[in-house]
């Protein structure tokens, strides 16, 4: 085992994930979260979450452990191909932090040994290949290798990925100042809003939030309050989408019979461009929903005057 110019604090997987869930650290894979760039969570989700009004959503699925799995193989393919030596400094739950803002820390995957220093290797197993091209890959990945690079003082770091279990690929990528720069004050910002219990300013139109909203308010209490001055507006755009909704699934389904009046009892049709439709017989077993609660939101009937 080499030594290391950056200093590395070994810890137990009970305070690496301790530091991952406190109010006062943020760890690089959770930057591209904070910067909006994480379709699968929210920054006001987050915030919820390190808040401890919600629940995280965020628990290891096989998929996370099949990933987890993956980091030796793909360690190797770098390796081989790229022929530079790998070491994992810090083990599984090992960390190192930003010098002049300790609450910014980085688990490193690997490192490889470049003259006399050394610069981060991070590993990703993922099915998307749309996401990765000759010179491009999610920004969130970037922003997080941004960070491992700040925190171990490297001029530049790597990024290696396997796709779809059959194509590898890897990356290098430039320390960026100015990048880091933007990244430590929105970082800066999202942990004073923690620290001092205060909401972030509300996305609406990302799903985790809209369920986010659900976990910081699971029940009523039956009473009655004034709501804001824009809600009147929001009834009546609900109404005008409500509308196009019928509307199209009408269209929608006028389209489908006509369809299937063309396939009748056989099971395949294809259309003239060579669109195979198929109306196929199917059965559901049957099953019993398990009991749940949850919270209906109803909005008034549109009046129909007003239609």
């Amino acid at each position: 085992m080499p030594e290391y110019p950056f200093a590395i604090e070994r810890l137990k997987k009970g305070a690496w994930l301790k530091l991952h869930h406190d109010r006062e650290h943020i760890s690089a894979s959770q930057v591209g979260t904070i910067m909006n760039l994480n379709e699968y969570e929210s920054p006001e989700m987050l915030w919820a979450v390190r808040t401890g009004r919600a629940k995280s959503t965020k628990d290891e699925t096989p998929a996370m452990m099949m990933g987890h799995a993956a980091e030796k193989v793909i360690a190797t393919l770098f390796k081989t191909e790229t022929k530079k030596k790998v070491f994992n400094p810090a083990g599984e739950y090992g960390i190192v932090r930003h010098e002049q803002s300790p609450w910014l820390f980085a688990t490193l995957d690997r490192v490889v040994p470049e003259d006399d220093i050394f610069v981060p290797l991070e590993l990703k197993n993922t099915s998307r290949h749309d996401l990765f091209g000759d010179d491009h890959f999610p920004l969130a990945y970037e922003l997080q290798l941004q960070v491992q690079m700040a925190c171990i003082n490297a001029p530049y770091g790597y990024l290696a990925v396997l796709v779809g279990n059959r194509t590898f690929k890897w990356y290098r990528r430039e320390y960026r100042a100015d990048i880091m720069g933007t990244v430590l004050q929105k970082c800066r910002e999202f942990r004073q809003l923690i620290l001092d219990d205060k909401r972030p300013v509300m996305q609406y139109d990302n799903p985790s939030t809209q369920a986010m909203i659900s976990q910081l308010h699971p029940d009523d209490n039956g009473l009655s309050i004034p709501i804001p001055s824009d809600s009147d507006r929001l009834i009546e755009e609900i109404w005008s989408w409500m509308t196009k909704k019928e509307e199209a699934e009408s269209e929608i389904a006028k389209r489908q019979a006509k369809l299937k009046d063309y396939i009748g009892d056989n099971t395949f049709g294809t259309t003239a461009n060579g669109r195979k439709v198929s109306w196929k017989t199917q059965s559901r077993k049957e099953f019993v929903v398990k009991a749940s609660t949850s919270r209906v939101l109803r909005i008034p009937n549109r009046p129909k005057e007003e239609k």
